[in-house]
């Protein structure tokens, strides 16, 4: 899972935030065979969400795609996108996750990304919190 931005957003603007998905060959233990490995990279009904904060953070989403669910087998590429507006000051994150879920109890594989946003009144910038 990879997330990006057109731009970073001063007060009162929008962007556009794009979510794009590449389910990779898996590079673990060599000796198993070619099927096996392939077998076992089938993640049927894989979901991929994008989590905008609530509104009162300062961050709102405002249109586009906030979610993709499907099939993604070794190889697929995916790519959605959504509008958010910058509402108030301060510092935001925008995150992403790609999970599929392997049991009922909460066990998962999965990725994901971030952005972070410091939104001033003039004008916005990329920040990390360490």
């Amino acid at each position: 899972v990879t997330l990006s931005i057109d731009r970073y957003p001063a007060l009162n603007d929008t962007a556009l935030v794009t979510c794009e998905i590449f389910l990779e060959k898996f590079l673990g233990d060599t000796t198993q065979n070619v099927a096996e490995m392939k077998s076992w990279l089938y993640f049927g009904d894989s979901t991929i969400y994008v989590y905008f904060p609530p509104l009162d953070t300062g961050l709102a989403f405002v249109g586009g795609d906030s979610c993709w669910s499907g099939i993604m087998r070794e190889g697929d590429t995916g790519e959605y996108s959504a509008f958010v507006k910058a509402t108030k000051i301060g510092k935001w994150m925008i995150a992403g996750r790609a999970k599929y879920d392997i049991d009922t109890i909460g066990s998962y594989f999965g990725d994901g990304d971030a952005l972070f946003l410091w939104v001033k009144e003039d004008t916005g910038y990329s920040w990390r919190p360490w």
